[in-house]
């Protein structure tokens, strides 16, 4: 979803149409907002004029700037075409689907769009300012000196840092515009290496949110001399990881790179102020780092079911297939067509026709007659009500063994069990 909200919001931006991240987020909230179609769909409710195309690739010069390309074999399966030199660099990925758009003079405007973003961005993150802003206040009455303060927001800046690349190694994205900068700087080449596995088990992104939670939650009396003592441990890891990516693999992370820094500033305050290791006891790193092994964990688990939702929905919407609803459709039983004198009949100038059997009395009926109205705008709808004792109708439903309701027929056959009256306006 994050990868198409954000081609749709850069083809806005192109068209010259502003509009609110959360009505964005809300036009492509549906199970087929990460495909074509959603996005399709999300200009025709902007009253964009927009057309989806199959066509060779002679066609493409004759096609005005900007469109959109699908890249079925790459990981962003969208391009934005603006130019010649991005048609070419899309074409050996390309394999004929292309989305133009135009904006008219019905498009919706939005007012006060940055102002709207800002509202939203605070209203969506309250919990975690409200906390920040708590924490920080803790730790300047805790610990009033320089040191701490400037510690424990050094630490909180490379634990956001650490958040992002973790988030990254479950699947989600991360700031591309950091992260593709001309031939050295490539983040992904860095991250998907195996030098980014420590003894190949714990990746980098994993040690390092782990080191920054330790170092927050490390609140007590002798906190210096353990901060120093890990700041130091951590100084070792930044020296491989600035000589594996700069001699090894010769490309740079800026996010990894920002973690070093973060770390060697770090160490710099310490030795500044002339602190000294002399711990007394271990309890106190060891219950921070307990604590910072929960978190993580937790954290963990968070990303992994998120992407894991991303993942299932990006599965359901393939259903949506038009061609692969109809070859699942025709692998189900074929049902005689009922006579019409028994059927609550819709309008009759659409090809598809779907015929529904309910009962006034099924609670599982009632999600169908909600879909109705809508479904009437694109089909032919049938509505059967088998609370009649007619003796013909009784004997079509034996004879076509239709014995529960909802019952929903489309032309002419059962509607697989994998879809339901819902999906039916994501495939018609």
């Amino acid at each position: 979803m994050n990868q198409t909200y954000n081609i749709l919001k850069e083809l806005l931006h192109i068209l010259g149409v502003e509009v609110p991240n959360v009505v964005i987020k809300h036009m492509l909230d549906t199970p087929v907002g990460n495909t074509m179609r959603g996005i399709s769909d999300a200009l025709d409710s902007l009253y964009i004029e927009n057309n989806v195309y199959n066509l060779p690739e002679e066609y493409l010069s004759e096609l005005r700037y900007p469109y959109l390309m699908v890249l079925p074999h790459r990981k962003d399966t969208f391009a934005i075409i603006t130019n010649d030199n991005e048609r070419k660099k899309a074409l050996p990925d390309w394999e004929g689907v292309v989305l133009t758009a135009r904006k008219t003079d019905k498009t919706t405007i939005y007012k006060y769009v940055k102002l709207r973003n800002i509202i939203e961005w605070i209203v969506s993150h309250q919990i975690y300012i409200a906390c920040a802003i708590l924490f920080a206040g803790l730790i300047v009455n805790a610990f009033p000196d320089y040191i701490a303060t400037c510690h424990i927001v050094i630490s909180s800046i490379g634990l956001w840092i650490s958040y992002i690349l973790l988030n990254k190694e479950y699947g989600g994205s991360i700031i591309d515009k950091y992260c593709k900068i001309g031939k050295f700087i490539g983040c992904e080449q860095v991250l998907d290496s195996k030098g980014s596995y420590f003894l190949s088990i714990f990746k980098m992104s994993d040690l390092a949110f782990l080191f920054f939670s330790t170092q927050i939650f490390l609140i007590h009396n002798d906190w210096q001399s353990y901060s120093f003592l890990l700041t130091l441990t951590g100084c070792s890891f930044t020296l491989y990881s600035v000589v594996y990516q700069i001699a090894v693999i010769r490309k740079i992370c800026l996010f990894c790179m920002s973690i070093n820094l973060i770390v060697w500033l770090d160490t710099i305050i310490f030795i500044l102020s002339h602190t000294t290791i002399s711990p007394n006891t271990p309890f106190s790193l060891i219950s921070s780092g307990c604590i910072a092994y929960l978190l993580w964990l937790l954290v963990s688990r968070n990303l992994s079911l998120s992407i894991q939702n991303t993942s299932f929905t990006s599965k359901v919407s393939a259903l949506y297939n038009k061609d692969l609803f109809d070859w699942l459709l025709s692998k189900e039983r074929q049902i005689e067509n009922i006579d019409d004198k028994y059927a609550d009949i819709g309008k009759e100038d659409y090809r598809d026709v779907i015929t529904l059997f309910v009962h006034p009395n099924c609670k599982n009926c009632k999600r169908v007659y909600q879909c109705i109205p809508e479904l009437r705008k694109k089909i032919i709808v049938k509505v059967v009500s088998l609370a009649s004792n007619d003796i013909g109708l009784h004997e079509y439903r034996k004879r076509n063994r239709i014995d529960k309701t909802p019952t929903i027929i489309f032309n002419g056959r059962e509607l697989p069990e994998i879809y339901s009256i819902d999906d039916l306006k994501y495939i018609i």
